[in-house]
């Protein structure tokens, strides 16, 4: 894309949750599912992005966070994949700020715990989306 002076190879998104039907905080997510899900967002729009993963259950960050760091460190998305992106699990618990994620797993800021998922993520973990004070 050209715009006078201004040259943009394509666009970095900072939060994909997912693409095609295909959750990235599932606790069904597949690599298929997952690299098959980022080949057509990349082939769609975005030229890189993070994959983002909303507040959800230990287990599930257990689970999908390296799930997620081996696309990330692979390199078919060298440079594609720019790292992990967590919108919560440290947010506000109160309705209306809430919005689409699960109280019952939100958290006040807990520094062992991020320790735990960036350990999960295989130091991937670029970007947090945080509440001040829950």
């Amino acid at each position: 894309m050209t715009s006078g002076d201004l040259s943009i190879p394509g666009f970095v998104n900072l939060q994909v949750n997912g693409f095609l039907g295909t959750d990235f905080s599932d606790s069904d997510l597949n690599e298929n599912a997952f690299a098959e899900a980022c080949r057509a967002l990349l082939q769609r729009s975005a030229v890189a992005f993070l994959p983002t993963l909303i507040t959800t259950s230990p287990e599930t960050y257990a689970r999908n966070l390296p799930l997620i760091a081996r696309a990330v460190k692979s390199d078919e998305f060298a440079q594609k994949l720019l790292g992990i992106h967590f919108e919560g699990p440290f947010i506000s618990h109160h309705p209306g700020a809430i919005g689409a994620h699960d109280r019952k797993f939100v958290r006040l800021l807990d520094i062992d715990f991020f320790l735990q998922l960036n350990d999960w993520a295989r130091g991937c973990v670029r970007l947090i989306t945080v509440a001040a004070k829950a």
